[in-house]
This record gives structure tokens, sequence and C-alpha cells, in this order.
């Protein structure tokens, strides 16, 4: 930032890869009040099908998740990204071998890699969807209905009052 008449701050450029049930989601955007999307791209990758069928993510579909998740950190720096973070849904809860599947992706990528909590996830996709609403009634009900598991949440503008995840999504 300079002191020079008509200079202007640079809004950092952030890249989320978001690893859920049924898709491998990369948004890279200027962080800003409102989020503006600067680029994106989805897998399908179905996790929540071997874990549903099995319990745990085969060895195959962790070296695919992998390679997907370091592509997408790649691609997001390339769009300008300052820092990368990777998260996981309902994979990262429900999988018996979460901690094998974090691990690899934290190795494979070399990113900061979490899985979130569900009532978390719950609270970003209300946060989300506030964020750039123009109008917000006196009381919202948001409902994130993802892969592997269902979020609901109930509240006024930056004030959830009640939060509840299920473990049942489209999957």
């Amino acid at each position: 930032m300079t002191s020079e008449k008509g200079a202007t701050i640079h809004l950092m450029r952030v890249g989320v890869v978001d690893v859920g049930s049924n898709t491998v989601r990369l948004l890279v955007a200027r962080r800003n009040v409102c989020n503006e999307p600067l680029h994106e791209a989805r897998a399908y990758l179905r996790l929540g099908d071997e874990i549903d069928r099995n319990g745990w993510i085969s060895e195959a579909k962790l070296r695919e998740t992998v390679e997907c998740v370091r592509r997408y950190a790649q691609e997001a720096i390339e769009h300008g990204a300052h820092h990368v973070d990777v998260v996981i849904t309902a994979p990262g809860r429900l999988a018996q071998n979460a901690d094998e599947l974090v691990g690899a992706i934290a190795q494979g990528a070399a990113a900061r890699v979490r899985v979130l909590a569900a009532e978390e996830e719950a609270l970003l996709a209300f946060a989300g969807v506030l964020a750039c609403a123009k109008r917000v009634p006196e009381s919202v009900a948001v409902c994130d209905s993802g892969g592997g598991s269902t979020e609901l949440v109930v509240g006024t503008r930056g004030s959830p009052q009640w939060v509840r995840s299920l473990d049942v999504g489209s999957l």
C-alpha cells in the first residue's frame, strides 16, 4: 500500500478446497465483505458411496482424492491465491479411515487440512448465505443439504440461535 493519490489496497486472494461426500470443490476468491469468486472447479469423486458401502475409503479412492486436491491447490496458486486451505466435511467425520484421508491429503497436497465439525460446517453455511444478502428478515433458517450430511441453522443476521447437523444427505 502506498500513500499516493489513487492508490488502492489489493485484497487478499484465498483458495479453499472443500472435500465433501459427493464432490471436491475449489474456490479462489478475493477476500472482502462478500467474497468475490475468481475461479471455481468441481470434481465428482463420490467418497460417500464408499463410506456407505464399506465404512471406509479405499486406497484407490484415497489416491484419486489426493491427486485432485493437489491439482486444485496448484490451480489456486496459479490463480493468485496467497494461501490455500483444505476442509473436509462428512467424509472426515464418517469414514473409519478419516485420519488416513487427512494425512494423505496434507502430505500429497502440501496444504493445511482440517476436518470441519458438524456444527462448524453448519455455522459456515449460515454465514455464507447471509454474507451477501441485501435484505435479511428478522428470522432466518438455512438448510445446507450435502452428500453425507444436512446442516440446519435458525437465527438472525450474525446470531445463530439453533444449530443441528444430521448424518443424512443426498447419498
